[in-house]
């Protein structure tokens, strides 16, 4: 949800709860930066194609929501499942012994991953329907929001509570996001044709 909020949650890990949970917050935020991959690319492919009349509907949006929404969820799903069906042996020999840490916290990871990813969805939609300023005020909002749910969960669960935090943050973020797309969709598809 944005550096400020990253930042925020490793101060009070480091300050109030203990270095080994700023380790497994930083940690487990590594260990699933390939989906950030295949967001980026994802981001940078379906902009140079997408149309704004692709959206014009809620069949379109949902359609291109859909090809968006498939490979981050194939991609944290793969990831997770390889994480978790790896020799304990493995991950010390990759992560040492920042291993037994991440390992704790994969699921937490996978789902903020998720929502992250999700979250960027529409966004991406409503940058091609030009709705920029809403998009951007929704998620100030959401980051202030984040700005003391990442902290308060850092501090009352750790770096679990962290992740779920900033997970409720993102979800939320796709949620109200998706809502202000389809409402654009419906808007455009309900206008008379003018001949």
């Amino acid at each position: 949800m944005g550096a400020l909020a990253s930042y925020t949650i490793v101060v009070i890990l480091a300050v109030f709860v203990a270095s080994s949970e700023v380790a497994a917050y930083r940690a487990t935020l590594v260990v699933y930066g390939v989906a950030n991959l295949v967001i980026n690319f994802m981001r940078t492919q379906i902009l140079r194609e997408l149309r704004a009349d692709m959206l014009s509907t809620v069949g379109g949006l949902s359609r291109t929501s859909g090809k968006l929404v498939i490979p981050v969820v194939v991609t944290i799903v793969s990831m997770l499942g390889a994480l978790l069906l790896m020799p304990q042996r493995l991950g010390e020999i990759l992560l040492q012994d920042t291993w037994m840490l991440v390992s704790a916290l994969l699921i937490p990871g996978a789902l903020n991953r998720l929502a992250a990813g999700l979250s960027i969805v529409p966004t991406i939609t409503l940058r091609v329907q030009g709705i920029t300023w809403r998009a951007t005020v929704i998620k100030m909002v959401i980051l202030v929001v984040s700005l003391v749910l990442g902290p308060l969960g850092a501090l009352y669960a750790g770096a679990a509570g962290a992740l779920l935090a900033d997970t409720a943050c993102y979800g939320l973020t796709a949620v109200l996001l998706f809502v202000l797309s389809i409402r654009q969709s419906r808007n455009h598809s309900n206008k008379p044709v003018t001949v």
